[in-house]
């Protein structure tokens, strides 16, 4: 299965090592949500990744080989949920640069996340 590397800029990288990458982002990612009170369904970013990339790009080939899944489920499930303004917006969301520092720990075994 390839993967799309990096949700935040759609870039395409065929490695399983990313694809794991991305999982350990997505569960630091929900543990911090955790951490301040938001809970989340489950593969909500995988989800909105999908919803926001099929409005942006317009190919549900393009988006189902970023996302490793088929084209005629990305079809049937995501087309049209979204606008490509509102892709631009998720896509276009990121802290500030001084947000950056000590924002949080993540402890990998207990999934828990320290705020900084």
């Amino acid at each position: 299965m390839q993967n799309a590397g990096s949700a935040a800029t759609g870039t395409h990288v065929a490695d399983g090592a990313c694809a794991e990458a991305d999982s350990v982002k997505a569960k630091r990612a929900t543990a911090l949500a955790r951490a301040v009170g938001i809970e989340w369904p489950r593969s909500v970013l995988r989800h909105s990744f999908i919803t926001y990339r099929i409005a942006k790009v317009k190919s549900a080939d393009q988006v189902a080989l970023e996302a490793g899944n088929s084209a005629s489920i990305i079809f049937k499930h995501y087309r049209e949920l979204a606008t490509e303004d509102l892709a631009d917006q998720w896509f276009g969301i990121l802290p500030n640069d001084d947000q950056w520092e000590n924002a949080y720990a993540f402890d990998r075994k207990k999934r828990e996340v320290t705020l900084g």
